[in-house]
């Protein structure tokens, strides 16, 4: 469990990584750092989804066109699924 004010640690789905680089893979190109890699990348958009909220009630967080899906664990998150907007 992570300590008060840190970042909670998270780790991501093989099933987050497909659909990212399967179905969104133009959000992430568009958006990502210089050299960034597709699983360093997914990282990143997770954690600033979490920054600009707390998962809803299904445990979803919306970012940059995204429909990013955690679960909770004794640890930390699990990133299960991304999926894009107009697809929902």
């Amino acid at each position: 469990m992570s300590a008060p004010g840190c970042q909670p640690v998270m780790e991501n789905s093989g099933a987050a990584i497909d659909r990212l680089s399967l179905h969104c893979r133009d959000i992430w190109y568009r958006n990502r750092g210089g050299g960034e890699e597709l699983q360093s990348g997914l990282t990143r958009l997770a954690t600033e989804a979490l920054a600009g909220g707390a998962p809803d009630g299904g445990g979803r967080c919306f970012h940059q066109g995204l429909a990013l899906e955690f679960r909770g664990t004794g640890d930390g998150l699990v990133l299960r699924s991304v999926v894009r907007l107009s697809t929902l």
